[in-house]
């Protein structure tokens, strides 16, 4: 998902060029809405395999904007610190949920 390969990066610079176009077509903007409601009915049982005690819906919603913003700061800026800093952020994200499993 981060832009870690220079085919990564195209795709989420065409990601980027997307969400700027959908700020002015309505058409978009129903695609876009459709395909976070896809992404996020597809995390929600990602979560509950991780920890099944944990508010799954939520936690998704969680992921996805924190998914959707350090993609976009990796995109904008796409050195190999942005994107480390990403990558170890989603992956302390997801220890996290695993953690609060044993609390």
């Amino acid at each position: 998902m981060l832009p870690s390969t220079k085919l990564k990066l195209r795709e989420a610079r065409v990601w980027l060029a997307f969400w700027n176009e959908a700020t002015m077509n309505d058409q978009l903007v129903k695609e876009n809405d459709e395909r976070h409601k896809i992404w996020h009915q597809d995390i929600i049982p990602l979560i509950q395999q991780i920890n099944p005690d944990l508010d799954a819906e939520n936690e998704a919603r969680l992921f996805t904007a924190l998914a959707n913003g350090l993609n976009l700061q990796a995109t904008v800026h796409p050195n190999r610190t942005n994107i480390l800093r990403a990558s170890q952020t989603i992956h302390r994200y997801i220890e996290q949920l695993r953690k609060s499993l044993s609390d």
